[in-house]
């Protein structure tokens, strides 16, 4: 899942990441993203942090707190802004910390480098494309 307030950039991640057979959806809001996550598994999250009140930081720490059925392999977190919050999204249980521009080929070795149950941002159902 990409969570990006930025609608057109979370469109970009998407339609890149597809590009490796990803499949991906994309929310606009943290609370929209858990409100998912409570009834879908997947594998890993590209999260930008710029968002308002460090919500994003909070999801992070609510997703790592999930039962294990539901708790990512990975989370990503991306920024616009300084280095200055890596440690406070590693504290938070990031697995790794981007700031844009990002190198996306460094994303998709960041998402497949990581003990993923498959190589999807989201799981998909037996026979499915």
């Amino acid at each position: 899942m990409v969570v990006e307030e930025n609608e057109d950039v979370g469109e970009v991640f998407k339609a890149y990441l597809e590009l490796f057979d990803f499949d991906v959806i994309v929310k606009t809001s943290p609370p929209e993203a858990f409100r998912l996550s409570q009834s879908e598994y997947f594998d890993a999250y590209v999260i930008d942090i710029g968002m308002e009140n460090f919500a994003a930081i909070e999801l992070a720490r609510k997703l790592r707190s999930m039962p294990d059925n539901l708790r990512p392999a990975k989370l990503i977190a991306t920024t616009a802004y300084a280095d200055d919050e890596r440690e406070n999204c590693l504290a938070a249980g990031f697995d790794a910390f981007f700031i844009k521009p990002i190198d996306a080929e460094k994303i998709v070795e960041e998402i497949r480098g990581g003990s993923l149950k498959n190589s999807n941002l989201r799981r998909r159902e037996a026979g499915s494309f």
